[in-house]
């Protein structure tokens, strides 16, 4: 994975619409309200290229979180391997399709490196900015933060990170039977990030006893609806490419 593929890498944005979707910022337990949910992805992809096109590509990103005044968001741009807008290279067979998924917060184009370097392997790779999830519009949501911890194991600890700037409700019974800790929490700071570097440098967190299953990338498909399942165990899992 670490050797780059043969083909060279195009990219483009796409602006897209998923009609008709359960807007659960704004529905309440008597009324549901529908939108028109607007999506914005990134796509590499193995591509043609004229003789004088080069891979370069310059990204733009911010870095920090939307309404942290801890974090204000501050611009910057990033070189990568690909040409905008390049012609797709057409095969007899279809390419295989990555999608891609971040986490909250953050972007589509934060793992920039990792999906150029699997178009160059030969995959299309598709990447989202989850609406309200990114670094530019993140907030906490209000129904996932109130029925989040009913998902959660007897004796646990509920951590709410997203800040939703109004009151929360939580029916309290449904806590105290699992005897719930809750925990609130800002992101991390620089020094948090420093200390958890150094511990796994250190080799003292065993890094290792937390990738419980791995797989190769055809097997995603039939293995997924498997691992939500508790009896699997899983923690954490990886593809092989």
């Amino acid at each position: 994975m670490s050797k780059r593929g043969v083909h060279k890498v195009g990219v483009r944005t796409l602006l897209l619409h998923n009609s008709n979707q359960l807007d659960i910022l704004n529905s309440t337990q008597d009324n549901d309200v529908f939108y028109d949910r607007p999506l914005k992805v990134e796509v590499w992809y193995p591509a043609v290229f004229n003789e004088d096109d080069q891979e370069k590509e310059v990204y733009d990103e911010v870095m920090g979180n939307h309404n942290d005044p801890k974090r204000p968001l501050i611009s910057f741009q990033f070189k990568g391997r690909a040409k905008r807008g390049a012609q797709i290279k057409q095969t007899e067979n279809p390419y295989p399709l990555v999608i891609f998924s971040h986490g909250y917060t953050g972007s589509r184009q934060m793992f920039s490196y990792l999906t150029e370097q699997l178009a160059s392997q030969g995959y299309i790779v598709v990447s989202i900015d989850h609406p309200d999830s990114t670094f530019r519009d993140a907030s906490g949501n209000k129904t996932a933060m109130e029925t989040g911890h009913r998902y959660m194991r007897h004796g646990g600890t509920y951590v709410l990170v997203g800040l939703y700037k109004d009151g929360l409700n939580f029916i309290h019974p449904e806590l105290h039977a699992k005897e719930t800790t809750l925990l609130c929490s800002r992101n991390a700071t620089r020094k948090d990030f420093i200390a958890v570097i150094e511990l796994l440098s250190s080799g003292l967190f065993p890094v290792l006893q937390y990738i419980t299953h791995q797989i190769e990338i055809k097997e995603v498909e039939t293995s997924f609806d498997l691992w939500t399942k508790p009896s699997t165990h899983l923690i954490k899992a990886l593809l092989k490419l």
